[in-house]
């Protein structure tokens, strides 16, 4: 991961002294990149961090912490998270729901670019127990402001460190604004097979609310130019927005999924502490669609979704058969993955432990340290058995294939109660199938609660 480090740095560097060259178009396309990437960052790797914390910290509640879930589910209140949109992100789920033994192999990496920022450099592992790269993602900040051909530098450097499947997912994250949408033919030429849209909303007004800089008609422009260079395409919307109906979110999603996308994935709008939208919620300025209206918004979309063919992988994921996204799903069921670039987290097993890393979040200080020591690792967190197999319960039960309990149990988790396992199928919010676990359709309408009472 360090010689990654110094190579990526050598190439965005290069880049950047070129875009400075430029007088004013390219200082100003750098800074933008900065401040996006800061802030992609923290409506990402930021939230997932904390939700595990949270997590954590009521399974250390013991008794009293199942007490007080069980009133909390008895009065069976509406809670559907914003989803960690992970980036952080081949693994088609088999006609049974059930991995197949190509994607059971523990430790494939998915390399990641992070567009945006160590002090502790990781051990290396051994090259040759280290298995081909199967899936790529530029995400994080606005990689669609980097030319193609520094792109195309990047995979090379990645292809030059680890070996690449012939048929390895190779996705960009990209703004629908015109002038990213130029590029769409050079980042195919490339190597990028495939393009994620962070179109969030189809009227100008709500775009204009989120800050965004494109338009919904230019969102329909850069799709029909996506189709053009691109087999696989997916964009996101954001729904239960301020002032939004459900039957305004209906007509949206109904106008979305007519433009045959095979992928789309839809969050939900909550407010994360410490954010702009958190100070105009408390403040009153902000109101967004809670309580039975959010429910009603979040089962629409699973109506609709399923009626076109795209029915939901993921709680917030939805694709068409063998479209879904294969690098989310490396995090999802827990494999490792490499973060390379500013603001980059991995999860990496090295000699039998899982250690979380991060990279430093601002650009220049990441560079630095690249430069300086020859990586920008700013943490290395060895992960015990025991947090290692709560990450997988938290994130595999957010899949439509659920989770494997005797997975589970192999990462160091302990064995889970089977009367509250019976209790909650009796409920209706899980399903069993042998070892095998899933959210029911009720369940992850209260997913995080589910979650808890089973780790308890």
């Amino acid at each position: 991961p360090g010689a990654l480090h110094e190579a990526f740095a050598a190439v965005c560097l290069a880049d950047q002294r070129r875009a400075v060259d430029q007088p004013g178009k390219g200082r100003r396309a750098v800074a933008h990149l900065e401040h996006q990437s800061v802030r992609r960052l923290d409506f990402g790797a930021v939230r997932r961090k904390r939700q595990l914390r949270r997590v954590r910290r009521r399974l250390e509640g013991g008794a009293a912490g199942a007490e007080a879930l069980q009133g909390l589910r008895q009065a069976s209140g509406w809670q559907q998270k914003h989803p960690i949109r992970r980036r952080r992100q081949r693994f088609g789920t088999g006609r049974d729901g059930v991995e197949d033994p190509k994607e059971q192999r523990r430790g494939q990496p998915a390399a990641e670019g992070a567009g945006n920022g160590g002090a502790v450099r990781p051990p290396e592992p051994d090259a040759d127990d280290v298995p081909p790269v199967e899936t790529l993602y530029f995400g994080g900040g606005t990689p669609s402001l980097i030319a193609p051909r520094v792109t195309g530098a990047i995979l090379e450097a990645i292809a030059r460190h680890w070996t690449l499947d012939n048929d390895a997912e190779i996705t960009l994250e990209a703004n629908p604004t015109s002038v990213e949408a130029e590029n769409f033919k050079g980042y195919a030429a490339a190597g990028v097979n495939r393009l994620s849209l962070g179109v969030q909303a189809l009227d100008d007004s709500s775009l204009k609310a989120l800050g965004r800089m494109h338009t919904a008609d230019e969102a329909i422009a850069a799709f029909a130019l996506a189709r053009a260079s691109f087999d696989r395409i997916s964009f996101d919307l954001i729904y239960a927005r301020e002032g939004q109906s459900l039957e305004a979110w209906q007509h949206e999603l109904t106008r979305a999924l007519s433009f045959a996308a095979d992928h789309l994935s839809l969050y939900q709008l909550t407010i994360e502490d410490r954010t702009p939208f958190a100070a105009l919620h408390e403040a009153g300025r902000l109101r967004v669609p809670e309580g039975e209206t959010a429910r009603a918004m979040y089962l629409a979309t699973q109506e609709l979704c399923e009626a076109a063919g795209l029915p939901a992988y993921e709680i917030s994921n939805h694709a068409a058969p063998d479209a879904e996204s294969r690098h989310n799903l490396v995090y999802w069921r827990g494999h490792d993955y490499a973060g390379v670039g500013a603001g980059a987290h991995a999860r990496i097993m090295i000699d039998g432990t899982k250690h979380a890393l991060s990279t430093f979040r601002l650009p220049e200080d990441w560079l630095a340290h690249v430069e300086a020591l020859g990586h920008g690792f700013a943490s290395d967190e060895p992960l015990s058995p025991r947090e290692t197999a709560e990450e997988y319960l938290l994130m595999a039960l957010r899949l439509a294939e659920g989770m494997d309990l005797s997975r589970f149990e192999s990462l160091g988790g302990e064995r889970l109660d089977e009367t509250r396992i019976d209790s909650l199928v009796g409920e209706g919010l899980l399903a069993r199938d042998g070892t095998r676990l899933t959210a029911t359709p009720e369940g992850r309408l209260v997913l995080e609660r589910l979650i808890l009472e089973l780790a308890a």
